[in-house]
């Protein structure tokens, strides 16, 4: 399909770049764009060229939240077909709001990395916090906006925000909806790195490739164990890791990691 409110990127190393896209109204979540979204998420599972997604916005902001401004009704069927339809990872009217996005996050297989290059609030905060990576420019600012328009938090944020920055501080952002700076947002474990603006995509696609590069196979399942953790016990996350390390002891990639190592070499990992 051809995309209207989104870029989509796949470059030749198995890095795929989402770019938001209505710079106008600072990347504004439409229906579109969300099924837009979705529909990349559903391209992903189907395609193991994809080693790692990327997301970012257009412009001076990664994500001012959902578009407040009267929108056309959008029929999902002008925008997929029915087969398409049936692969996206929620119902496109099953869910309020963007919380299909979220959950398209949460469920993505491989890396995501958000590269906040400006404001991130309301729907855009969330959509950064489904990220497994936050890299922030310099300039990026973050604002739980929902208390302001008197509103709970939405999109998966009260899901997130609490397991990444802790009760308290999750409690604060939300119920004020006050805007923090990237420096802030470092210190409270909402970002991973921060940096200077122009070395944002820079940054951001170093780490995406490195990871890319990787044994993709044991990755996909470091993900799913860190994603089971906060559920299990202590027990059985040590059984679910025992499960992943048996799954992968006869593949290429982990072979080549062990040669490597006794080799005194660097891997040159397959994924596969």
């Amino acid at each position: 399909m051809e995309y209207e409110h989104i870029i989509w990127e796949l470059k030749e190393d198995g890095v795929g770049v989402i770019t938001m896209n209505r710079p106008n109204v600072f990347n504004a979540l439409s229906q579109r764009m969300n099924y837009e979204i979705l529909d990349i998420f559903g391209h992903i599972d189907r395609d193991d060229a994809v080693k790692v997604l990327v997301i970012t916005g257009a412009g001076d902001a990664f994500c001012s939240g959902a578009d407040q401004r009267p929108e056309r009704n959008v029929d999902v069927f002008e925008l997929f077909d029915r087969h398409d339809k049936r692969k996206f990872h929620g119902s496109p009217h099953g869910l309020s709001g963007f919380g299909e996005i979220a959950m398209g996050l949460n469920r993505c297989r491989i890396p995501v990395i958000a590269a906040v290059n400006g404001i991130a609030a309301g729907g855009g905060l969330s959509v950064s916090l489904g990220a497994d990576i936050r890299i922030a420019s310099e300039k990026a600012r973050f604002c739980s906006v929902f208390m302001r328009r008197a509103q709970p938090p939405d999109t998966g944020t009260s899901y997130h925000l609490p397991r990444l920055v802790g009760n308290g501080h999750a409690m604060e952002l939300i119920m004020t909806g006050d805007i923090i700076d990237a420096e802030r947002a470092s210190t409270i474990g909402l970002v991973n790195y921060v940096v200077k603006p122009e070395e944002l995509m820079s940054f951001t696609l170093d780490l995406a490739h490195r990871i890319a590069s990787g044994p993709s196979v044991a990755i996909e399942l470091a993900k799913k164990l860190v994603k089971e953790s906060s559920r299990n016990s202590l027990e059985t996350q040590v059984w679910f890791e025992a499960g992943t390390v048996s799954a992968v002891s006869n593949t290429f990639d982990r072979k080549e990691g062990i040669n490597s190592f006794l080799e005194r070499r660097k891997p040159e990992f397959r994924g596969e």
